[in-house]
């Protein structure tokens, strides 16, 4: 059985550049778009949730590694199921499945439907609330990764100012593991 797809879809996209001294809220704009072509390597997922990080805030602000340009779809990561795909034998096995994605460059996940390349999916299960889905990869990765630092300088103890956020509360946890004092 096909599933019929919409020609456009909703998208929250940013309409200003980060020249406009205006609140990030005040610089997006919720418009119909097109729905996205796949390229190859790519899957559609239809989007339930995505999360807004502090990434986020800085492309749009100008000040991230990759930027947001105006008119371009927002959203690092969030969570939906894949409905179509152009990614062989991955996307295959992926189809039908939820998933939490990561869209770091190029059009954002902050859409009803995103194109992302099948190798920036995982896939979750559908009891995996979809708070928790939403941010399944940014702050892990982030927690896991400040962790390999300390770990390849072989500190014994680190220090840290974000032990409330998630970021911080995954530090904490991982350094615990990897018996590093916090």
């Amino acid at each position: 059985m096909s599933i019929v797809l919409p020609a456009t879809m909703k998208a929250l996209v940013l309409k200003t550049g980060p020249d406009d001294r205006k609140h990030p809220s005040k610089r997006l704009q919720l418009v119909e778009k097109p729905m996205p072509v796949l390229a190859k390597g790519e899957v559609l997922v239809k989007m339930e949730a995505a999360s807004a990080n502090p990434s986020d805030l800085q492309s749009i602000g100008g000040r991230y590694s990759v930027n947001a340009v105006p008119g371009q779809t927002l959203g690092i990561e969030g969570v939906g199921r894949v409905v179509a795909s152009k990614a062989g034998p991955l996307g295959m096995f992926l189809k039908g499945r939820r998933v939490a994605v990561a869209r770091p460059e190029g059009e954002g996940v902050w859409s009803e439907y995103a194109a992302v390349g099948a190798s920036y999916c995982i896939p979750v299960g559908d009891g995996l609330p979809m708070e928790s889905a939403a941010a399944f990869v940014v702050n892990p990765f982030t927690s896991y990764a400040l962790i390999a630092m300390a770990h390849k300088k072989r500190a014994k103890a680190i220090i840290q100012t974000a032990g409330a956020g998630q970021v911080g509360r995954g530090v904490i946890a991982l350094a615990r593991a990897a018996r590093i004092e916090t």
